[in-house]
């Protein structure tokens, strides 16, 4: 455990300059904002934005960076949110804005501005940019009236791109804006959503979806069809159909990812009284001579849980619905399109019949070289299982700990995340829950310099071996070897973990 919270939490984690920023609580400050390294010696207190003592939220989960500057959201005694910026001292701690009150909850840097919307009582909206500066805080133009709120903010080529519904309509229409009134105009028709868009929990079909930056052009997609632009209006244009136009199912769950100069477009389907059967497609856009060709294809009848789409080597690894109807992740080898098994996630009676959009799916975090942690779905208890994948050792583990944890992010090769009103570094799996000492097992030479090895009393075959430093990092990973080079390691000590029949022994490393 880094921080303490209770009986409030850590929140809204965001990376700056080697420091993580969010909203913590404490009884006599309320919310605010907090400064970590991750460690819980440098953890604390940085700013305490609004004198009230109570839980309601002080920052808001908008923010960027320009100039190497962290531009935030936060309320004071004036207002209930307002744009503020910090270079990581006190004194550089300042406030931005006195108008907005609450009303942006995005900020999207581009080029040498950041740019926020406003959605006026009146429905009409207002594109606003800062370049931290009082004079530098301008209205570049007023859009008419619009519904709901904006559905995706983000750049391309240093332009401003934003998606819109306009009013009495039930499509969107994608704008861009240069920072000047002419150079803010829509690049797209208006074009209705296959129904998979989320924002701020709840969907429709008027969301566009699947929005991801790559090689400098920016690629969306609508119902049926892939639109790339590079921020003008000549060079936005329809790349591929991505879903028949003569069928009009909808799309429950939808991913995206570039790898090598290839978009890979998941979109998962439910059965349900709209869609006849439901069905799991994964395709594969080359963004060089806009071919789509299909990689994979499942076709399921009862409702798993969806996942992210995360490259791990040669591979794409995601969920599927098993022979079991469970769920089960696997990984797509991207050379010859052949699937593997990697474990059960969860079985058929574990989760609840698809009823509210998939927000709280099955997702993939990186957290070093070799792991992975994997953010089981809301099962019908309403619990979420946490999990570590290895790719080096091909294993996937249940880990207690992890379980219904909020907000996991990586910082510097470690997990990091809220649960309980605390605040958690999560290095490895130490825990003596997890693994036996037995005295069958000896390392020698222990204390050394280069090379230890590895002896059983009765020659069994050394499964695995995972080396951890003292602060729980995974240092060295091997398969099927009973000797360790460890010459490379500082001088220190170090717990192995070694995986004979199955079962997990400790075993304590001195380097000297």
């Amino acid at each position: 455990m880094i921080y303490d919270f209770s009986p409030g939490n850590a929140q809204f984690f965001k990376k700056f300059d080697q420091k993580i920023y969010f909203q913590g609580y404490d009884t006599n400050n309320g919310r605010a904002l907090w400064q970590s390294d991750g460690t819980a010696d440098n953890t604390f207190l940085f700013k305490d934005t609004d004198s009230r003592n109570d839980y309601i939220g002080t920052i808001g989960t908008g923010s960027a960076i320009l100039n190497n500057t962290f531009y935030f959201i936060a309320s004071d005694e004036n207002s209930a949110g307002e744009i503020w910026k910090t270079d990581g001292t006190d004194a550089g701690t300042v406030k931005v804005t006195n108008f907005i009150n609450e009303r942006v909850t995005t900020l999207t840097t581009a080029g040498n501005s950041i740019y926020f919307l406003i959605k006026k009582e009146d429905d009409k909206l207002e594109v606003w940019k800062t370049d931290g500066t009082d004079s530098g805080t301008v209205l570049v133009k007023e859009i008419s009236s619009i519904w709901n709120t904006p559905t995706f903010e983000g750049q391309c080529n240093n332009i401003f791109i934003f998606s819109i519904q306009p009013a009495n309509t039930s499509d969107s229409r994608v704008w861009r804006s240069d920072g000047t009134s002419a150079g803010t105009f829509p690049v797209t028709e208006q074009m209705d959503g296959n129904g998979s868009g989320l924002v701020g929990g709840s969907g429709g079909t008027s969301i566009l979806t699947q929005f991801i930056e790559y090689n400098n052009k920016l690629y969306f997609a609508s119902r049926h069809f892939l639109f790339e632009t590079d921020g003008t209006l000549e060079n936005t244009k329809k790349v591929a159909t991505v879903r028949n136009p003569l069928v009009g199912s909808l799309v429950h769950y939808d991913d995206v990812i570039a790898v090598d100069g290839n978009l890979y477009l998941m979109f998962v389907s439910l059965k349900n009284f709209t869609n006849s059967t439901g069905s799991i497609e994964i395709l594969k856009f080359n963004t060089i001579n806009n071919s789509i060709v299909p990689v994979y294809k499942q076709q399921i009848d009862k409702y798993f849980s969806a996942s992210n789409l995360t490259k791990i080597g040669n591979s794409l690894v995601f969920t599927i619905s098993n022979a079991t109807e469970g769920t089960e992740l696997v990984s797509l080898n991207l050379a010859n399109n052949v699937v593997s098994n990697i474990g059960e996630l969860a079985v058929l009676n574990d989760l609840d019949e698809f009823q509210i959009p998939f927000n709280t799916q099955v997702s993939t975090l990186k957290f070093n070289e070799n792991q992975y942690f994997i953010h089981g779905a809301i099962d019908k208890d309403d619990n979420r299982k946490g999990w570590i994948y290895d790719s080096n050792l091909k294993t996937l583990e249940n880990i207690t700990n992890l379980d219904n944890v909020r907000l996991p992010f990586e910082f510097n090769n470690y997990l990091y995340y809220s649960k309980d009103g605390k605040f958690w570094k999560y290095g490895n799996n130490l825990n003596t829950e997890f693994f036996t000492k037995d005295s069958r097992l000896t390392i020698y030479p222990n204390p050394s310099s280069n090379y230890v090895k590895i002896t059983t009393t009765n020659n069994e075959t050394i499964e695995n071996v995972q080396v951890f430093d003292l602060n729980g990092k995974l240092v060295i990973s091997k398969s099927n070897s009973n000797e360790i080079n460890i010459s490379h390691l500082n001088a220190g000590t170090y717990f192995a973990k070694i995986q004979i029949d199955g079962k997990w022994i400790n075993k304590k490393i001195i380097k000297t």
